[in-house]
């Protein structure tokens, strides 16, 4: 309880002291924030949120996946070991759903965020290339069939 409640206090002192700087800020004793200001600290928080769902979106991808198959391993070791057969199938079930839409969830996040700040990364350059490189193939196979139509007439 002790911890939980040194929680309480520290969040009550931070709304205090926001409070505070509001209320500095409307008798005029702080300027208030002109608006590219607040479009910047509106850009550093976003930036912060993207880059936490980057680092979860990886962690997700990477343990994520380890952890439906080794659960997979697990459950269907105790599926034909013991009598309890519907239980852990649907147990399993479960968790690969939730673990499914955890991973989706951290996905779309980190999508989202990467469309606010327009970054592209490493995965949109690869893509961006690969389809520069279909793109010049199809151009050099529509040259190939009009020369062969030249040739046949």
């Amino acid at each position: 309880m002790s911890d939980l409640d040194s929680e309480q206090n520290e969040i009550t002192a931070d709304a205090a002291d926001t409070a505070d700087t509001e209320e500095k800020a409307v008798s005029g004793q702080i300027p208030p924030l002109s608006q590219s200001e607040k479009e910047h600290l509106t850009y550093l928080r976003i930036l912060g949120e993207y880059n936490e769902a980057k680092d979860k979106r990886a962690n997700y991808r990477r343990y994520g996946t380890a952890f439906i198959i080794i659960f997979g391993i697990v459950v269907l070791t105790l599926i034909f070991s013991l009598d309890a057969k519907i239980e852990f199938l649907i147990l399993w079930i479960v968790v690969i759903l939730a673990s499914v839409t955890a991973i989706i969830n951290a996905d779309f996040r980190y999508q989202t965020f990467k469309e606010y700040l327009g970054i592209e990364d490493e995965e949109d350059k690869r893509r961006r290339k690969e389809n520069e490189d279909d793109e010049i193939v199809d151009i050099a196979d529509l040259y190939e069939k009009e020369k062969d139509k030249e040739d046949k007439d």
